[in-house]
């Protein structure tokens, strides 16, 4: 049961995330028309985006990693668990180097 629970969450993040994203972009759209572009238009895209990939990564990836790995190879848990780490800070740094490159 706590499996499912761990799906909807990550489903509901991700389709919060998708919403956040869109409706940002739709703004942004408007903006642009007016011939000007908000940073916070593009930071609440990135922010969208972000939730898009960090719910499924983390309910689904490494939640269950935890639970399997933590209580019997705590050292294979953290191996496994850096390159994640790592991929979701260069996933951040480039998100913000391209939401605030042309303000």
């Amino acid at each position: 049961m706590k499996t499912i629970w761990k799906i909807l969450v990550g489903l509901i993040i991700m389709l919060l995330g998708f919403a956040i994203w869109i409706s940002t972009s739709i703004l942004e759209a408007f903006a642009q028309l007016g011939g000007a572009s908000s940073p916070l238009t593009r930071g609440g895209m990135s922010f969208g985006f972000l939730l898009m990939f960090l719910g499924p990564i983390i309910f689904w990836i490494v939640l269950p990693l935890k639970d399997k790995l933590y209580e019997k190879h705590r050292k294979l848990f953290i191996a496994i668990l850096i390159p994640i780490i790592l991929f979701l800070l260069i996933l951040i740094a480039v998100m913000i180097t391209l939401t605030f490159r042309g303000s």
